[in-house]
């Protein structure tokens, strides 16, 4: 018993031994009052490491329509000269020369009313692409803002490997008032 009990701990620690991500947040916002396209909101992404991160989900709005959720990576339809979205955000901005919070591929997000939002790096600036059912490659250029959040979130396995450590110290503690 004693064996299985050491085997099912060493399983343990080898599966959650993986280095255990953050889920970061960040505030961002773009336009102003006086411009049709302006948004706000939350990102959340997963860092790579690299002063990247894979942009996981966005809540929010823009142009006075909630955001529904994200499009996955490779699916914003792309235009002449532009590349399919791929939810990278630099942070701290440090993309091409002038240092930008996304590259060509940009975030991609879809709004209440169907329509796709895409925000990019372009020729020096930060460009928002709508495509859908209100607008039809609709392309406006905007600066946009981007803070960290208050707060990481920790992943799965951070919390797992917290819940074995629970379990082990609890069976420490019933057998030593067992015997």
């Amino acid at each position: 018993m004693k064996r299985l009990s050491l085997a099912l701990c060493f399983l343990a620690l080898v599966a959650f031994a993986s280095n255990s991500a953050l889920a970061d947040t960040f505030n961002f916002s773009f336009g102003n009052s006086h411009s049709l396209f302006q948004g706000s909101g939350i990102l959340t992404g997963t860092s790579n490491g690299d002063g990247t991160f894979t942009l996981d989900s966005v809540t929010g709005t823009t142009a006075g329509q909630s955001i529904t959720g994200i499009l996955a990576p490779g699916t914003f339809p792309v235009g002449l000269f532009q590349v399919p979205n791929d939810n990278i955000l630099y942070f701290p901005a440090s993309y091409g020369f002038g240092n930008t919070y996304f590259d060509a591929g940009g975030l991609s997000y879809q709004l209440a009313d169907g329509t796709d939002v895409n925000l990019f790096f372009s020729n020096g600036e930060f460009i928002g692409r709508t495509f859908g059912p209100q607008s039809i490659g609709l392309l406006q250029g905007s600066r946009i803002n981007i803070t960290a959040g208050t707060s990481p979130v920790p992943e799965p396995n951070t919390l797992a490997l917290l819940g074995t450590g629970v379990l082990g110290m609890a069976g420490v503690i019933r057998r030593k008032f067992a015997a």
